[in-house]
């Protein structure tokens, strides 16, 4: 269920589940929604969610200075050097004033601000831009940075095909409709196997990326699907103990010759900014660019400017820096690799859509 922010003051909308549904709780809590939830059984869950508060006023669009203030965040840690970079950017300095910047680790909180419209710039996963914009959501995604962004990590063994994982417990980050068990199901299916010989585990309510990685360095997990950076930051701790075994990027390339790497994520604008400020969204992403391509050429220094915000160690940044696939790409330029990857969510019924095609739309510029 999405709240789009039109839920009329003293109404309340009813969402049923069959668990009690934290993530949806989080993100309307960072949305200003009000909520309870009631426990009919085990299975069934009933929430429901009151607007209490009137419609806030906009937002000015140029401050003092003539800067235009924007709020910018991201859902994951995995674009933070990236970020940090951009903001030394003379040109953002100067056209930009940052009203907020926010890298969320409950990631869910980060939809609630693009639905409620809080955010104006957002780094974010492709799969739920696309879930959002073909529910109506004005949004635009015009560049991918985040590729390959799934690894499964394996301690005490090695695992050189899926085959290996059968009777391990496979500890999976979000729930099984979300990319990494979708994503990692449809290439066990790709490759000959049946997805119930395997055993996926997920958190209560579900995992928590953070929360597996620990679980992987304390030695508790011996098997785990991690995303970037704690799937790096979970192999430097471990150190000779813990090995990538399953390359996602490779098998991706092998089932879908021609089709690029797998895309994860990627620039997301409100589509009022873009609408109000044209010159200053391309301005963005020619600076985002340049602190990509700053960044993979310079692993070591992005990894001493960004790790007190990363809350880890330089070398271990620059270890996830190392092994992340950061490339800079205009969504519109690799449609079609996008597509293939719409398709597969389309096809695992993660994105329900009639219209691949017009989910395109998301990348038009």
């Amino acid at each position: 269920m999405v709240i789009t922010g039109k839920t009329k003051v003293k109404e309340a909308l009813k969402n049923i589940s069959d668990f009690d549904p934290l993530p949806l709780k989080k993100m309307l809590d960072s949305m200003g929604y009000s909520f309870f939830t009631k426990e009919i059984n085990s299975n069934l869950y009933e929430t429901y969610i009151f607007n209490l508060k009137e419609k806030q006023e906009k937002k000015k669009t140029i401050t003092k200075n003539g800067k235009v203030p924007v709020v910018i965040q991201s859902a994951t840690p995995v674009t933070y050097p990236i970020i940090i970079k951009m903001l030394e950017s003379e040109q953002i300095k100067n056209k930009f004033e940052i009203a907020e910047l926010k890298v969320w680790r409950e990631t869910e909180k980060h939809l609630g601000w693009i639905v409620n419209d809080k955010a104006d710039i957002s780094f974010t996963a492709l799969m739920s831009s696309a879930k959002l914009y073909n529910k109506g959501k004005d949004i635009k995604m015009p560049v991918m940075v985040v590729w390959d962004n799934f690894k499964i990590l394996t301690r005490g063994y090695r695992a050189s095909t899926f085959e290996d994982l059968k009777g391990k417990r496979i500890h999976t980050p979000l729930f099984k409709n979300a990319p990494p068990a979708a994503i990692t199901m449809y290439l066990m299916k790709k490759n000959g196997y049946n997805t119930d010989d395997f055993e996926f585990v997920f958190g209560n309510p579900f995992g928590r990326p953070d929360e597996i990685k620990d679980c992987f360095v304390r030695g508790e997990c011996d098997t785990v699907i991690l995303r970037e950076p704690e799937a790096s930051f979970a192999l430097y701790e471990t150190g000779e103990a813990g090995f990538t075994s399953i390359d996602y990027g490779k098998l991706w390339q092998e089932m879908h010759p021609g089709s690029g790497n797998l895309p994860n994520a990627g620039l997301l604008f409100k589509g009022e900014f873009v609408k109000e400020h044209p010159d200053l969204a391309n301005l963005f992403i020619d600076e985002l660019e340049s602190a990509v391509n700053w960044v993979k050429a310079n692993p070591k220094e992005a990894g001493i400017i960004s790790a007190e915000k990363m809350q880890a160690e330089a070398p271990e940044v620059e270890f996830f820096l190392n092994h992340a696939v950061l490339d800079f790409k205009r969504s519109f330029g690799v449609k079609d690799e996008l597509k293939v990857y719409l398709d597969v969510l389309k096809k695992e019924d993660v994105l329900k859509t009639e219209d691949i095609d017009k989910t395109l739309g998301l990348f038009k510029w």
